[in-house]
């Protein structure tokens, strides 16, 4: 079958749309599955959040410690560390409202008196 020039061109067009679609559908496809794999198996944290203090490590570190010490005398809640590393890091869990809560605070000098402070906060239950 022979096809007229612009025929051919036409023919050659849909084609290439084709290709196109169905490469755009692939890398969406893709891309989902990057994104629902990450999130399932290698997000560590539900919540992260990030403060630059102009404070020392120490002054953060306790701060963070009589701030749970206040939480339990005052509202009841127990705190249970899971993790000590003074002016460096802090693990504990809480459970805040029935909702179990573990914090896990990461405190790194910047200079003398600027602290970086990460802290990430996982839902147990969920």
């Amino acid at each position: 079958m022979k096809y007229t020039k612009f025929e051919a061109m036409k023919h050659f067009e849909e084609r290439n749309k084709m290709k196109s679609r169905w490469i755009i559908v692939v890398a969406a496809v893709f891309a989902l599955a990057i994104a629902v794999t990450w999130y399932l198996f290698f997000k560590s944290f539900d919540y992260k959040a990030k403060m630059t203090i102009h404070s020392s490590p120490g002054f953060v570190y306790q701060a963070a410690l009589d701030w749970n010490k206040d939480m339990q005398t005052s509202r009841g809640i127990s705190t249970k560390y899971i993790s000590r590393r003074p002016f460096e890091k802090l693990v504990y869990e809480i459970e805040f409202s029935a909702i179990p809560l573990s914090f896990d605070w990461e405190i790194e000098e910047k200079n003398d008196s600027t602290s970086l402070i990460y802290i990430g906060i996982n839902h147990k239950e969920n």
